[in-house]
């Protein structure tokens, strides 16, 4: 059966000089307002120090003006009745558990109904993101999900790892710069290559020629030399200049025959210059295309890569959605930070602290079902509205303390003095 605050009586504790609040809803939000300083938090630490044990009791709990220590009693919907007596000898008061039917109880049995965050829900947002991440995964329904998400994580590295190296890549890419002027069109030096090569054998062959001839001539110098001086070998040498004269006849025929071919080989040359100079232009766009293929390839990667990691984000937020924790829009980073709307917690609106911070508290499924919100400023009426269908729906009790006073049926604390508020 839930529990929840039925009345809250207070003397001298802390700003509170009176305190008799009666007629609490039971369930829904109970509207605590009144100026700043008059209060309103001093009563939400009553019943912090009445329920939460000498734990909850903050340093100078008496009022200062109070003749005789300052008491607090708070009486809940199951019939008990909770009161911390406070003295300068025991500021962290004396505490009697009351049951319906008389039985005394210790502290033991309030803490048994109590939620972990129920008191100072906003406290959760003092947690560093890990201990947050724990209590957000504690009151998920699906036991699975801390493991889930671990495979998601895992997933997303290995992703992200293989994204890197195409990520730098295309960044290498882009930074290849385009060069300048007008691409030129390559010139195919083939078939000149080729007839180049069949020039060149000419050549040889002439030259082969030429110095056939220049050797008979000086063979036949050396040998009419030789007759002149040796008569004796004129017979000899005759006959050899018979043999060496045919020879060179034969040469000078062939010589006559071979077209001197020497100009059309420097042409050819110089049309094979002109073309490897206008290659060598062409070798950065070369460089270019390859690069600009790199890039694109690295851009594929990057995109197929991205992709991935989107849907294992969408993934976590299918799993988050069927967790059953009550916080819309949430996500965890890389590194396991909770995020709200994409964001860390930390840069949450006052809104959505409360929000989140009340929907955690109520997840958390206490027994006794009392939510304390203090400083609920942030909150306009329509948040408010919204957090007391919230607290409805989940059968919880939600003090919200705010300045200003907005209607009946609200909780007024004016100088000091608590009370119901009977204007209407």
């Amino acid at each position: 059966m839930s529990i929840h605050v039925a009345a809250v009586e207070a003397q001298d504790f802390h700003r509170l000089s009176v305190a008799r609040v009666e007629y609490v809803p039971e369930v829904g939000l109970v509207r605590v307002t009144g100026a700043n300083a008059s209060g309103k938090t001093s009563l939400l630490r009553a019943i912090m120090a009445a329920l939460g044990g000498a734990g909850e009791v903050l340093p100078d709990t008496i009022r200062d003006d109070a003749v005789d220590g300052g008491e607090v009693l708070v009486k809940l919907t199951n019939g008990f009745t909770i009161r911390r007596r406070f003295t300068e000898s025991n500021p962290k008061g004396y505490l009697t558990v009351e049951g319906p039917n008389g039985a005394k109880h210790k502290q033991s049995t309030l803490n048994d109904w109590l939620g972990d965050r129920a008191f100072d829900p906003l406290a959760f947002f003092s947690l560093k993101p890990d201990k947050q991440r724990e209590v957000l995964l504690s009151i998920a329904t699906d036991p699975e999900l801390p493991r889930k998400l671990d495979q998601l994580t895992a997933k997303g590295e290995l992703v992200y790892e293989k994204r890197t190296p195409w990520i730098a890549q295309e960044r290498h890419h882009k930074g290849v710069k385009r060069p300048s002027g007008e691409r030129p069109e390559p010139v195919d030096v083939s078939a000149e290559m080729e007839r180049l090569e069949a020039l060149n054998a000419k050549a040889r062959e002439r030259e082969e020629a030429r110095q056939d001839v220049v050797a008979c001539d000086t063979a036949i110098d050396e040998a009419e030399g030789e007759i002149e001086r040796l008569t004796q070998r004129i017979a000899e040498l005759t006959e050899f200049v018979e043999q060496r004269s045919v020879k060179r006849n034969e040469a000078g025929v062939r010589f006559n025959d071979t077209p001197d071919v020497s100009n059309d080989i420097r042409e050819v040359r110089d049309r094979i210059n002109q073309a490897n100079a206008i290659n060598e232009q062409l070798e950065p766009w070369k460089e270019w295309d390859k690069s600009q293929k790199a890039l694109r390839e690295a851009k594929e990667q990057v995109k197929y890569h991205t992709e991935q990691l989107k849907e294992l984000d969408r993934e976590e937020r299918e799993l988050l959605q069927d967790s059953g924790i009550p916080v819309a829009n949430l996500s965890f980073s890389e590194d396991g930070e909770p995020l709200l709307n994409g964001h860390p917690l930390s840069v949450a609106s006052g809104r959505e602290r409360i929000d989140v911070a009340v929907a955690v508290a109520m997840a958390a499924n206490p027994e006794l079902r009392i939510c304390l919100v203090d400083e609920a400023n942030d909150l306009d009426l329509g948040a408010i509205e919204e957090l007391a269908k919230l607290a409805v729906e989940h059968d919880f009790q939600v003090w919200l303390a705010r300045i200003g006073i907005e209607g009946g049926g609200e909780i007024v604390v004016e100088d000091g003095v608590a009370r119901n508020n009977s204007e209407v």
